[in-house]
């Protein structure tokens, strides 16, 4: 039986340029910083300050820390994509492909995309591919590091796309890195579009020789074949125009014009390898602490150790490692080191205990984080702050609710265009391989999910809504249907009015046992009602600003003609404590022809 483990897969191969080669070692560092399994990385780090030898008496490093997960993290969730976006078509033909429970909702494509946002946040850039198999549409993720492109420089639009993956040759029980090569051709240079699946190891000659035969199965007037699809072959042509497309989607951190985006966070990448540095240092500054070490003075340690200094990875390549000799002894607290006395030099003791003040370096490791983070600019600038008057660790910084908001409203009109991409050619992927007709144009549209309030958001809402309100600025009406989406009209004056009259009856406005009125019947009459001329006199000063918003729903609700004048009046004399000619002067002439309000046929 053939073996399909991961130890046949060779190591991997070169980009195709130097500079694609150096973004894609970067790429590849950040993403597994971003999945925190980058372990490797950090101890690569760590040898341009730490020896390897003493570095192997530290154990793992500490990756508990981690701000460009924290920033990416915090600035993405709950993300756009939390709840189910909205989309939509002018046509009604898109409905099987959009709607919810949809062809795009079976290949769970927003529970990706939840992870293409904040894969795109901390990389710069992140592609999707589409693609039809006979199990339906499915989305396949792809990391920047694994991808060479090339773009038009008049229109930015991508023209050669190739993806490095991994294939495994049964016949032969091995693995061979290759290329799946998309190229959308040259009408000006008569090349023609193709696509190929080419060995990611050049030949002798420079070349890359093409497995299409291997791997590319297809069928021609009706006849298997196997090789390369090329010129009027190409499968991906979009089902009107014939018009050669990418079955990708790029997804990109900002709009610059540039073919790649992942200098953008470089600082904070690098700011996260030193933060974590600094916090291993600190974690193992603490426990030599914790005591004390005895050591010979003024003898040769024994078996001195001249291993060579190695650079970091994102180095060694460039420069070749370092082959001066190095002379270490590692020590650690609770031990005796005995040496070998020389030169007739008398043997002696010293004790050795901690040189640092552990206090002012867990300050400083704590600070150079929060300034880390605090210096990523989001909008209007990224508000960093403490959970805690003295968080144990940089991990207690959160990002604002108004930065994480602000991000979301600044990258939305990027995030939309490169979802309407994604449901364009969706549509024109599932034409191809099913036959259907879906439209396969710019016209989508999609409504993301407002991101849920944060406790200080809300109140901070609601003061500046009760503010306008007491001040005259809007309406109580406007500001209950905005807090209640849905509502009608009609449905907040009746639910204010029935709000208002309960709260008059608790807070004794009407003097006996309450009465009860009709539910929904807008020709009730009010109650009669007992004034009490001593809480009249009271109430007749000023009103304050609930009452003035529950006159305004009274009179709101006569002029709508769910409330007879009379009983409107009787309300503002016996809920307000409004003089009778008070009630009068502020009626007006609303409703002296009143006819009660009658729904529309078919509302409820």
């Amino acid at each position: 039986m053939t073996s399909y483990g991961p130890a046949l897969i060779p190591p991997r191969p070169q980009m195709p340029t130097r500079d694609d080669d150096f973004r894609a070692r970067h790429q590849v560092a950040r993403a597994q910083i971003l999945r925190e399994n980058f372990d490797d990385v950090l101890s690569a780090w760590l040898t341009n300050y730490v020896r390897a030898e003493v570095l192997d008496t530290w154990g793992q490093p500490d990756t508990s820390n981690v701000p460009l997960v924290s920033y990416c993290r915090q600035l993405t969730t709950p993300g756009r994509y939390y709840k189910r976006p909205s989309l939509s078509h002018p046509s009604q033909g898109a409905e099987e492909l959009i709607a919810p429970g949809g062809k795009m909702d079976q290949a769970g494509i927003f529970s990706k995309l939840q992870t293409v946002e904040y894969l795109t946040t901390g990389l710069g850039d992140y592609f999707v591919r589409i693609d039809h198999s006979e199990r339906g549409l499915h989305y396949r993720l792809i990391d920047p590091a694994n991808v060479y492109l090339e773009k038009d420089p008049d229109t930015g639009d991508t023209v050669l796309w190739w993806e490095l993956r991994a294939r495994f040759l049964p016949d032969e029980g091995r693995y061979v890195w290759t290329y799946d090569a998309f190229y959308l051709g040259d009408k000006h240079a008569g090349r023609e579009p193709y696509y190929r699946i080419l060995n990611a190891t050049k030949t002798d000659g420079g070349t890359y020789e093409d497995m299409s035969h291997r791997f590319l199965r297809h069928s021609v007037d009706g006849e298997e074949t196997t090789g390369a699809l090329e010129g009027e072959a190409y499968p991906f042509r979009y089902k009107e125009s014939g018009a050669p497309f990418l079955p990708v989607v790029q997804y990109i951190s900002l709009d610059d014009g540039q073919p790649w985006h992942w200098t953008d966070l470089r600082g904070l990448h690098r700011g996260t390898l030193q933060a974590c540095s600094y916090a291993t240092y600190t974690g193992r500054a603490a426990l030599d602490a914790t005591g004390s070490h005895a050591l010979a003075f003024g003898l040769e340690p024994p078996a001195a150790d001249t291993r060579p200094q190695s650079l970091s990875p994102y180095d060694s390549g460039l420069l070749g490692p370092s082959q001066a000799p190095v002379r270490q002894m590692s020590i650690t607290p609770g031990t005796i080191t005995f040496c070998e006395t020389t030169g007739g030099v008398q043997p002696g003791v010293q004790i050795i205990g901690p040189g640092i003040n552990l206090d002012s370096l867990s300050k400083f490791t704590r600070g150079y984080t929060h300034d880390l983070m605090s210096q990523r600019g989001v909008g209007g600038g990224l508000s960093v702050e403490k959970t805690g008057a003295n968080p144990a660790s940089g991990a207690a910084l959160y990002i604002s609710d108004r930065s994480r908001r602000e991000y979301q409203e600044k990258t939305e009109p990027l995030y939309r265009r490169m979802d309407v991409e994604l449901m364009e050619k969706s549509a024109a992927v599932c034409n191809l391989a099913t036959g259907t007709d879906y439209p396969e144009d710019r016209a989508y549209s999609i409504v993301y999910a407002t991101p849920p309030r944060s406790p200080q958001e809300e109140k901070e809402a609601r003061d500046a809504a009760d503010w306008n309100v007491a001040n005259g600025y809007r309406s109580k009406v406007d500001t209950y249907i905005d807090r209640n989406p849905g509502v009608s009209r009609e449905e907040a004056l009746d639910q204010l009015a029935d709000i208002g009259r309960e709260a008059a009856i608790l807070d004794g406005m009407i003097e006996g046992e309450p009465v009860e009125v009709a539910d929904g019947d807008p020709q009730a009459e009010a109650p009669d009602v007992v004034i009490d001329e001593e809480v009249q006199a009271d109430k007749a000063v000023a009103l304050n600003g609930a009452q003035i918003q529950a006159a305004q729903s009274i009179v709101e609700g006569v002029s709508l003609g769910s409330i007879p004048r009379e009983s409107g009046i009787s309300m503002l004399v016996g809920f307000l404590g409004i003089a009778p000619e008070a009630a009068e002067a502020v009626m007006g002439s609303i409703g002296q022809g009143f006819q009660p309000a009658t729904r529309e046929e078919g509302n409820t």
